[in-house]
């Protein structure tokens, strides 16, 4: 059986350490924003109030205070745990989160690439069925209309603010790089 490391080993593990190699825990891990929306909220058609917090996030006087929130918030959306359709399955969350985007589409500046908060969103705007539990098909057409509204809202932000570009390009091959983890071959997956 291994022996547990003491605080001493820990420590000199962390010293042994490549320089210059480092792990990017994100915000979204080490500091998230948990952006709830309720089935409260979606019944009674509140935007405002989950519009006044997404505009928090861009005060456009202020791009230190947007760049401190890039990537650090999580969606949930509370109230249907016990709905056994997929969130995207629901149309009055479909309808809700599409309201939503209209008026706010910055959703891949701040939502983090850790959690499914991307994929939910995606999921909901883009025509989306499940073809078996835990397995999604997302209409092409609807995801590429999403990400092409979704990146130029962040271009949009990094052009106004004067981010840096490889910050940009870093962002959105992130994104891009969740959607493509998540593709699966479903013969050769398991599904069926």
């Amino acid at each position: 059986m291994p022996e547990a490391l003491g605080d001493d080993d820990v420590r000199d593990e962390r010293a042994s350490a490549p320089e210059g190699r480092f792990f990017d825990l994100r915000p979204g891990i080490t500091d998230p924003v948990i952006f709830v929306i309720t089935r409260q909220q979606i019944e009674a058609e509140d935007l405002e109030s989950s519009l006044e917090f997404l505009r928090s996030l861009v005060p456009t006087d202020n791009p230190q205070r947007i760049w401190s929130q890039k990537e650090r918030l999580s969606l949930v959306i509370s109230g249907y745990d016990t709905d056994p359709r997929e969130l995207f399955e629901i149309p009055e969350v479909r309808r809700y989160l599409r309201s939503i985007d209209e008026y706010w589409p910055f959703w891949l500046f701040f939502l983090n690439q850790v959690d499914e908060s991307i994929k939910v969103v995606a999921a909901c705007l883009a025509s989306t069925v499940e073809v078996a539990p835990g397995l999604a098909h997302i209409d092409p057409v609807g995801l590429q209309r999403f990400m092409e509204r979704a990146f130029s809202a962040v271009n949009f932000i990094f052009d106004s603010c004067g981010f840096p570009e490889s910050e940009n390009e870093a962002l959105l091959m992130g994104v891009a790089q969740l959607f493509s983890n998540s593709l699966v071959d479903p013969t050769r997956d398991g599904y069926q």
